[in-house]
């Protein structure tokens, strides 16, 4: 018994050398299954491609704009500060006690058209305001209203951009009779001095009346330049005749 032990011991100590040798040359050769507590175990790299940098662009927004060019706005002009009606730019009041309108509608530019065709014409980098490139500066372009039936309307602003020190453009709201004969209008004309708007009063008030009339915005651009372009107009007016819905009972 003791001469079995005696052996045993001997073979068990070399085992364990060479398991230790072994061991020793895994790790110093960086094979696998080698645990070098002084190094991260390797990871494999793998190459992402960056997004681009789109606030390093310049006129990048961030989001795709549905304009006529195709291309993001340029940069945002400030807010120009607006009046209601009967107020001038300043604030200062003109006839406030004409003031009775309680609801406005408004229009882009660049949704009115050219009555006659030949002219050419684009927008802004925005698609908002409109102005003449080719043909005549003289052809009248208009958009059809259709405001409720007996709407009272007070006043119509156009809004504008004017930065031409020779002409200036002109806005009306239009009345038809039925058969195209022009029975009344109200005219507006830009000023220069870049971006701006200017009210004309209509009096006494219209009353829409479609039994009888038709009512359109007219615009005459008179130049062929992009420092005049019309941006929009506006109409303030008064509506009385209310109609609530029935009341729900349980």
């Amino acid at each position: 018994m003791k001469s079995r032990t005696i052996v045993l011991v001997p073979l068990v100590v070399g085992l364990g050398m060479v398991m230790f040798l072994i061991y020793g040359v895994r790790a110093q050769s960086g094979m696998p299954g080698s645990a070098d507590a002084g190094q991260a175990p390797a990871v494999m790299a793998v190459q992402v491609e960056a997004a681009p940098d789109t606030a390093a662009q310049p006129g990048a927004t961030g989001k795709e704009w549905s304009t006529s060019d195709g291309q993001a706005p340029s940069a945002p002009v400030p807010p120009l500060k607006e009046f209601a009606p009967g107020f001038n730019l300043d604030g200062s009041s003109q006839s406030p006690s004409a003031v009775q309108w309680n609801t406005s509608i408004r229009f882009v530019g660049s949704t009115l058209r050219p009555r006659q065709s030949g002219v050419g014409y684009a927008t802004n980098g925005n698609g908002s305001c409109v102005y003449v490139t080719s043909g005549s500066a003289t052809t009248v372009w208009n958009l059809p209203l259709a405001l409720p039936s007996g709407a009272k309307v007070q006043y119509v602003r156009m809004y504008y951009y004017d930065n031409d020190t020779g002409v200036n453009s002109n806005g009306w709201f239009t009345k038809y009779d039925l058969y195209g004969g022009l029975v009344d209008e109200w005219a507006v004309d830009s000023a220069n001095g870049g971006n701006g708007y200017r009210d004309a009063l209509i009096t006494p008030t219209e009353v829409i009346n479609y039994d009888s009339y038709s009512y359109v915005l007219n615009w005459r651009p008179t130049a062929i330049t992009n420092t005049l372009q019309l941006c929009g107009f506006r109409i303030f007016y008064e509506v009385t005749n209310t109609t609530y819905l029935p009341m729900m009972h349980k």
